[in-house]
C-alpha cells in the first residue's frame, strides 16, 4: 500500500533485522515477524488484502489484525520521518561577535575557532586545549560556533554548515570533529561513511572500536590501553572514510571522569597536573588526557573489523563473549552520524557483515587489557 515507505536495505542480525530507510536516513532493528508484517503491509494493494494475508500467518492473533495494520502504518511513517527544520535553518544568519577565540595547531594546520559563549567553548575547547597556540596565522581555517534562539550553529570560513537543537550539543561536537577531519585529511562531508560515537585504539596495524553508554568505562579503558603502549586513535568520535572503510585519527583528548582519576594517576605521571573541568548541568568533574604521540608523525588510518561493547562495574565478574551486532548497534547507531547517501549506507551494511562483535563486562582492568591484546593478536 505504501511502497514509497519501504526500507531500501536490510541486514540480518541473527534472529532480527537492521532496516535502513533512505528518506529519513534512519536505521531500525526489528524482529523477523515484524519485518514480515511490514513487508505484507507494503506489498498489499489494499487494506483488505493486507488483513487477509496477515490472518494466514500462524504466529499472529487474528483478533488483533486490524490494530497490527495500523501499527505497521504508524511504524513506517515514523521510520521515514525526517527532522522538521525551523525557519531559522533557511535564513542567512549573521555571525555574532565572538565571545572567545582560540587557535589550535594540528600538524601543519592552524584552526581558529570563535566561540559565541563560554558554554559553547566548554563543549569543544577542553578536547583540543593541548593543541592551543597563541599566534594566529592568516592561513588559518576559521570556525564560528554560536547560538541563535534554540539552535546551535557552526560556520566554516563564514559559510553556514549546519544547525542543531540546543539539547543536541553532542551532534555539534560530532560535526565539529568531522569538519576538523575534513581540514586534516583534505576531505569533504561527502567522503565520509560515518562519525561513530566510539573510542578507537590500534596496535599500529589494525584498530578496535570501543562502544558503551556514558559512564560504562569506555574512555577509561581507552586511556589504560594507551598507557600499555596501544595507540589512541580517537576518543568518543571516530571518523570512517567511505572509500576504504578505514577509521581515522581524531586529535582530541580523552575525557576522563572523576571516578577514574585515582586509577590513571599511577599510569600517567603528569595526570595530577591536568586541569579539572565541571561539565554539563550536573557539573561532572572530568580531566582531558591527550595522546603523547605527535599527531603529524602518526599513521592517520587503520582497518577496523572488531567492535567491543564495554561495561565496567566494580562488582561484576570479568567476562568477554562474542555476540551478535544487535545490542551493540543499538548503542552505536543512535548517537553516531552515518552518511545518508545510499551507496554509503550499502557500504556501512557491507562493513557490518565483516565485523566481529564482542561484549566485555569487567571489574578487573588487567583482565580487560589482556583481552584486548588477545583480540589484536587474533
Amino acid at each position: 500500500m505504501k511502497a514509497d515507505l519501504a526500507p531500501k536495505y536490510s541486514y540480518k542480525l541473527d534472529e532480527n533485522y537492521l532496516l535502513w530507510f533512505e528518506k529519513s536516513n534512519n536505521y531500525v532493528i526489528v524482529s523477523e515477524l515484524l519485518k514480515v508484517i511490514l513487508e505484507t503491509f507494503i506489498k498489499a494493494k489494499s487494506r483488505d488484502e493486507c488483513v487477509k494475508t496477515l490472518s494466514s500467518i500462524p504466529k499472529l492473533n487474528t483478533q488483533n489484525i486490524n490494530s497490527l495494520v495500523k501499527e505497521a502504518s504508524d511504524f513506517l511513517n515514523e521510520a521515514n520521518t525526517t527532522e522538521k527544520l525551523t525557519i531559522e535553518d533557511h535564513l542567512k544568519f549573521t555571525i555574532t561577535k565572538p565571545h572567545i577565540s582560540k587557535t589550535y595547531a594540528i600538524g601543519e594546520h592552524h584552526i581558529l575557532v570563535n566561540y559565541g559563549s563560554e558554554i559553547l567553548e566548554s563543549l569543544i575547547h577542553p578536547l583540543f586545549d593541548h593543541l592551543t597556540i597563541n599566534s594566529v596565522t592568516t592561513t588559518a581555517v576559521v570556525f564560528d560556533l554560536f547560538q541563535y534562539k534554540n539552535r546551535l550553529l557552526i560556520y566554516k570560513d563564514q559559510l553556514f554548515l549546519k544547525s542543531f537543537e540546543t539539547k543536541k550539543f553532542n551532534y555539534l561536537q560530532g560535526r565539529f570533529t568531522l569538519e576538523i577531519a575534513n581540514v586534516l585529511y583534505k576531505k569533504t562531508e561527502q567522503d565520509w561513511l560515518a562519525t561513530f560515537h566510539a573510542s578507537t585504539v590500534s596496535n599500529k596495524n589494525k584498530a578496535i572500536m570501543i562502544v558503551g553508554d556514558s559512564g560504562n568505562g569506555k574512555s577509561t579503558l581507552t586511556a589504560l590501553l594507551m598507557a600499555q603502549g596501544f595507540d589512541m586513535l580517537a576518543d568518543d568520535v571516530t571518523p570512517m572514510l567511505a572509500e576504504t572503510q578505514e577509521v581515522y585519527r581524531n586529535p582530541s583528548a580523552i575525557s576522563v571522569k572523576e571516578g577514574a582519576f585515582n586509577i590513571l594517576e599511577d599510569e600517567f605521571p603528569h595526570f595530577n597536573e591536568l586541569k579539572i573541568h565541571a561539565n554539563g548541568q550536573k557539573k561532572v568533574l572530568v580531566k582531558y588526557l591527550a595522546s603523547s604521540n605527535p599527531f603529524h608523525e602518526m599513521k592517520p588510518s587503520f582497518p577496523c573489523n572488531t567492535v567491543v561493547l564495554v561495561n565496567y562495574s566494580k562488582d561484576s565478574k570479568s567476562t568477554i563473549n562474542k555476540v551478535s551486532g544487535e545490542q551493540i548497534l543499538k548503542t552505536l547507531i543512535p548517537d553516531s552520524w552515518i552518511s545518508p547517501k545510499p551507496e554509503h549506507s550499502k557500504k556501512f551494511i557491507d562493513w557490518l557483515t565483516n565485523v566481529r562483535f564482542y561484549q566485555l563486562n569487567y571489574s578487573d582492568n588487567a583482565y580487560a587489557i589482556n583481552e584486548f591484546k588477545v583480540l589484536f593478536d587474533s
